[in-house]
């Protein structure tokens, strides 16, 4: 009984033993990527990337890896077809939703002070316009209106 439970065991510790091992080589495959190579390269050599997205223009590949009780995650962006960064996935230095927060704060200061100038724009433009007309005394038009026979 105890037979039939262990060749289970063995194969399952086998087979993650060949994992581990395939992820270390993943690792030093990925040190082959080098900036300049093609798209194609690089799946020639590492393969289909786990995620990939478009980020300020670029392709990003991320592909992760696992050793021991390890997680890599590695990057390699792209512009025009070819590789320009390789290495640790570069992370923003705040979240989206802070950057949000941060571009809306902006965004309602701008409209504040663009507010603010169209307002004082007004007053100016009123006060100069009152200002000519009421301290000229010259007369710049009167219309002549015939009677209606």
């Amino acid at each position: 009984m105890q037979i039939k439970l262990l060749k289970p065991l063995i194969l399952v510790l086998a087979l993650s033993g060949l994992s581990l091992g395939c992820q270390t080589n993943e690792i030093k495959a990925f040190s082959k990527v080098q900036p300049g190579m093609d798209k194609g390269d690089v799946i020639d050599i590492m393969g289909s990337p786990q995620h990939s997205e478009r980020w300020h223009g670029r392709d990003r590949w991320t592909y992760v890896f696992y050793h021991e009780d390890s997680r890599f995650e590695k990057e390699v962006q792209f512009s025009g077809g070819k590789s320009l960064y390789v290495g640790d996935v570069v992370k923003p230095a705040v979240s989206a939703e802070e950057q949000d927060r941060i571009n809306e704060e902006s965004n309602q200061a701008l409209a504040a002070a663009m507010a603010a100038e169209k307002a004082d724009n007004r007053k100016n433009s009123a006060q100069y316009h009152e200002g000519a007309s009421t301290n000229s005394t010259e007369i710049r038009y009167v219309p002549e209106f015939k009677p209606v026979q």
